[in-house]
């Protein structure tokens, strides 16, 4: 892993090595049960792997970032079901 790819919570080309891996995840699951048939908002979605989660409970799924890098690495997670908007969380453009 590339020290200069390293930005806090987001991980690019990292994956499980983050340390944040576990805790992220567990967020994730906890609140599956919670999203079933939902339209769902995820704020600082980072590299999007929370998407692919939430996506196979969810109605559909948006994630929102304020990197470019973590943004575009998180559009890969996008199919029909879910979308990727670089913005910032305090400003959302809707």
């Amino acid at each position: 892993m590339s020290e200069e790819r390293f930005r806090g919570a987001n991980i690019i080309d990292a994956g499980k090595l983050s340390p944040y891996w576990g805790e992220h995840t567990a967020r994730y699951a906890f609140v599956l049960p919670l999203v079933h048939n939902r339209v769902v908002l995820d704020i600082a979605c980072g590299t999007g792997y929370g998407l692919s989660f939430l996506k196979t409970r969810a109605r559909c799924v948006a994630g929102v970032d304020v990197d470019l890098g973590a943004a575009t690495e998180a559009r890969k997670e996008c199919d029909g079901k879910c979308s990727v908007l670089l913005a910032d969380g305090t400003r959302l453009p809707f």
